[in-house]
């Protein structure tokens, strides 16, 4: 496929991930055939596919390798040349003579394709659920994947998915922007160049990890007249409300279900990696070590793990507490340099994870050049299909791999980002460390202009209380954050 190598019409623009996602989804998993082929498992798309055993194609299919001329137009005059290619053929008159020999009054209307079809209903039930197995086990990676980028469409002040993409209205101006686990937290991370030779920056986490619901009014209405209805209520997220972990979660179940048509157990393999995972996950997002107290029942989730509740902090509480401003400083204080050198890092690792999340899509689909296209290299004028050589064993193994890349993104993006964190804790408090001697030095001298200038000792006691009492103020600050330990600086 090599959508990690290809290119668009325009010379030397590479495709990013948000826009190859975006044609995949147009061309092949949002189309027609490809959402009847997950639903094989109802009656009613199963009786529109017809199904050729292997006896039936070695009946009445030959496969064989042939030279043929092919004709091709260069520069307006018609080239011929030999091709030599593998092609599978039947003949009508077999078909002909087996529609002969099952023909009756009430057949009439089947076609000749058709009488080749499975006979016994529930045998083709069962052969169309393991048929929707594979492309439903191909649309719950594709889903993992393209969360973890989360293209969204962008148009007069909405956004949409671009699996709803033909709910916009025709004509709205559309951006393609991205929204996903990792660049919200690189988005909450601020570095600004605001002059030559300075450095600006910034967090804005307060609203990360929170939750923002409105009260209704519900059936007990007397035992909720005192709640004041329409109000917003703040609640903390979960890891399981993270863009990308419910589609993630989906690929660690691998029993299919025949009668359901559905995936919706785990294998003992794929349970004992998810409860592995949870640990990790639980470990890394909410910064805690009690995993096993936690977790006592063996029954938690993922949906389960609490991320930290950043607005629950009472740095975040006092909109002028310093954990809110920003700080700026000369691009050589090394502080401000490793938060910008962590930044910078987080954007490049996303980048290159992006390209890992594409290398599956080449295993997973190929692109072909249509008939009425001439070979291009512009993904626009391809059609899109399912590998050929993909099979259920190799997909599963798909799965896993890059079941584990994700979950190596998505740890990757926290611990950077709490690093990130720690920095800009180091910041704060480097800065108020700097203004409470400032501010000591200048008390002290105009502790001294007042002693010496005045002779009143009461009024000296007064002063000196004051500034006692303004340098214990540089003890106040906490870091912000989370309710783990404060961190020596």
């Amino acid at each position: 496929m090599g959508t990690t190598q290809s290119k668009t019409a325009t010379p030397g623009q590479e495709v990013k991930a948000a826009n190859i996602l975006d044609i995949l989804a147009t061309k092949y998993i949002l189309t027609q055939n490809f959402q009847d082929m997950k639903k094989l498992g109802e009656k009613e798309y199963c009786n529109k596919l017809v199904i050729l055993t292997s006896d039936i194609i070695k009946k009445f299919l030959k496969e064989n390798e042939i030279t043929y001329v092919s004709q091709r137009i260069v520069d307006g005059v018609p080239i011929n040349e030999k091709k030599t290619s593998s092609v599978i053929y039947l003949s009508t008159n077999k078909l002909q003579k087996q529609a002969d020999i099952s023909h009756n009054s009430k057949r009439t209307e089947k076609t000749l394709l058709s009488e080749l079809d499975v006979r016994n209903s529930r045998e083709k039930d069962s052969m169309c659920k393991g048929i929707a197995k594979f492309y439903i086990k191909i649309a719950h990676l594709f889903a993992a994947i393209l969360k973890a980028v989360n293209p969204i469409y962008k148009y007069d002040g909405h956004e949409m998915s671009i699996m709803n993409k033909s709910r916009i209205p025709k004509g709205a101006k559309v951006k393609l922007a991205e929204v996903n686990l990792c660049n919200r937290r690189i988005k909450s991370l601020k570095v600004e160049n605001t002059e030559t030779g300075k450095i600006k920056v910034q967090v804005n986490n307060c609203h990360l990890n929170r939750k923002v619901t409105a009260k209704y009014l519900n059936d007990n209405v007397l035992d909720n007249l005192g709640i004041d209805y329409g109000t917003e209520v703040i609640q903390g997220k979960t890891l399981g409300q993270e863009i990308g972990v419910p589609e993630l979660e989906k690929l660690y179940y691998d029993i299919y279900d025949y009668k359901t048509g559905k995936f919706n157990t785990m294998s003992k393999k794929s349970r004992n990696e998810y409860n592995k995972d949870l640990g990790v996950f639980y470990k890394t997002f909410t910064g805690k070590k009690n995993y096993t107290s936690w977790n006592t029942s063996g029954k938690k989730k993922f949906s389960d793990i609490p991320l930290i509740a950043y607005h629950e902090s009472e740095q975040c509480k006092d909109p002028n507490s310093p954990w809110q401003k920003s700080y700026t400083d000369s691009d050589e204080n090394p502080l401000f340099i490793k938060f910008a050198d962590n930044v910078k890092s987080m954007l490049e690792n996303t980048k290159a994870n992006q390209k890992k999340l594409l290398s599956v899509l080449d295993k997973l689909f190929v692109w072909v050049d249509t008939p009425a296209q001439s070979p291009s290299n512009d993904l626009e004028n391809k059609m899109v299909t399912i590998n050929p050589t993909l099979t259920s064993k190799s997909l599963q193994s798909l799965v896993e791999k890059t079941r584990q890349m994700i979950i190596d993104i998505y740890l990757q993006c926290e611990n950077e980002y709490q690093q990130g964190l720690k920095l800009f804790e180091a910041i704060v408090g480097d800065r108020m460390l700097k203004n409470s001697i400032t501010k000591k030095e200048n008390l002290e001298q105009q502790l001294k202009k007042v002693i010496v200038g005045d002779k009143d000792q009461e009024l000296g006691k007064l002063v000196q209380q004051n500034v006692s009492e303004a340098l214990q103020d540089k003890s106040k600050f906490k870091y912000g954050g989370s309710k783990r330990k404060t961190r020596k600086l």
